[in-house]
């Protein structure tokens, strides 16, 4: 089997390794703390169901919640309060299946999804706040906070279940449809999808021999989308790897080297991609050159059969090096606290905050020239606010919020100049 190089200069371009960034990393109690930089991973960890662990600066992992009610966690992320989400799924329609919440400050973990969710695989949060799933045969659903599901998109062709779904800068939705394991030799296999408010889903791409069975997509910076293309059926060509598709449709295959199943993918700072490869055991750094880096396996403690320190991860998900924090809402005529977090070699150093209720994109191209990245948000009709990172990296915004946004959404990003460094977007639901 391969093995790809295990080596510690991966961990310090990912600025994962050198633990005097940060605050030392520890559970707190029964809930936990994350730290910019760290990866969390959506793992299946065997007869002791499912886990969900969290890659430290250090390079230990910690484990965040274990057992049940998970099964088969294949996605993962963080909420806009620092909440861990993942998607659970056990059998088609089981009850248990859906989307979880940890908290972190108790670590206790809650199901959001009152009504049936059938295959629940991955999942973002839309313009509005509020969480899309890609829902295998029921299509692309969203998840009210009440939690309540309805359909907004059903598959293209009946059996064809929806699998990943990202929020794309103009807030429409880009999702994946994989071919049907109950008619594998349907043609073409392989489609990405857009879905906007007020229309129905339109053809992005399709190529039965470059992207067969796309699973997870996420969004690049330069505004390309990049797809894991995995399968276990012997009715497709067998194509592992990550594919790149532009806004145009066209695509091409950025890595197939020896991976098994690369389940789920996440995009890293300076041209890193990271990869959980559930049955190469392993999650993986693919760098702009080509090599392919292990950061963590079932075999990194030399015994590849005890599923420690992580055993089949489906999905990856790092807390941005530049993370933004909310409130769960903000109340209409008052104000909402914003908090931001940094590595704390950025002491010092002066960081902008972005609020509007008007969605983007807006191209950064005109704040830093030949930037290729996007806000999500109209930075022309944004208020802005100017801070300065404390010694522990971070900072706090008090952001008023109108009257008049009762019922919409207030959309908020940060940016760090110095860095050229984006924060993850938040969509704030105002009541």
């Amino acid at each position: 089997m391969f093995r790809p190089s295990r080596s510690s200069t991966v961990l310090p371009a990912l600025a994962l390794a050198a633990a005097s960034l940060w605050a030392p990393s520890r559970l707190a109690g029964q809930g936990f703390e994350l730290n910019p930089g760290e990866v969390l991973i959506a793992d299946s960890a065997g007869t002791r169901g499912g886990a969900i662990r969290v890659l430290r600066g250090d390079g230990s992992v910690d484990v965040l919640f274990e057992g049940q009610p998970l099964y088969l966690p294949c996605d993962v992320g963080l909420d806009r309060d620092g909440a861990v989400l993942l998607c659970n799924w056990s059998s088609q329609s089981w009850p248990a299946n859906g989307i979880y919440r940890l908290d972190p400050g108790t670590g206790a973990i809650a199901q959001l999804n009152t009504d049936l969710l059938h295959d629940p695989f991955k999942f973002t949060r839309d313009g509005h706040g509020e969480l899309v799933v890609g829902d295998g045969f029921r299509g692309l659903v969203r998840l009210h906070q009440d939690g309540t599901v309805t359909q907004l998109a059903p598959p293209s062709f009946d059996v064809d279940p929806v699998v990943g779904v990202l929020l794309d800068y103009d807030h429409s939705l880009v999702y994946t449809e994989a071919p049907s394991v109950f008619w594998p030799t349907n043609d073409p296999p392989g489609k990405l999808f857009r879905f906007a408010a007020g229309g129905p889903p339109t053809l992005v791409a399709r190529d039965g021999h470059v992207l067969v069975n796309p699973l997870d997509v996420v969004l690049d910076r330069d505004g390309t989308y990049l797809v894991s293309d995995a399968n276990d059926y012997s009715g497709h060509t067998q194509r592992h790897g990550l594919v790149r598709v532009g806004r145009d449709g066209r695509m091409h295959t950025v890595t197939d080297q020896n991976l098994l199943f690369p389940a789920g993918t996440e995009v890293a700072p300076r041209g890193i991609y990271l990869i959980a490869d559930k049955d190469l055991q392993a999650v993986l750094a693919l760098l702009p050159d080509g090599t392919m880096h292990e950061l963590v396996s079932d075999f990194s403690d030399g015994d590849p059969s005890n599923g420690l320190p992580v055993d089949r991860p489906y999905d990856v998900a790092m807390v941005p090096l530049l993370w933004l924090r909310t409130e769960w809402q903000a109340m209409a005529g008052q104000v909402t606290e914003v908090e931001i977090r940094s590595l704390r070699r950025e002491a010092g150093r002066s960081v902008w905050l972005a609020a509007s209720p008007h969605p983007g994109p807006s191209p950064l191209a005109q704040w830093w020239p030949g930037d290729l990245q996007n806000a999500h948000l109209d930075l022309n009709r944004a208020m802005i606010f100017f801070g300065v990172l404390d010694a522990q990296g971070g900072t706090r915004f008090r952001v008023p919020v109108a009257a008049g946004l009762a019922g919409q959404a207030l959309h908020l990003q940060a940016f760090l100049p110095f860095r050229r460094r984006l924060s993850n977007p938040v969509s704030l639901p105002v009541r």
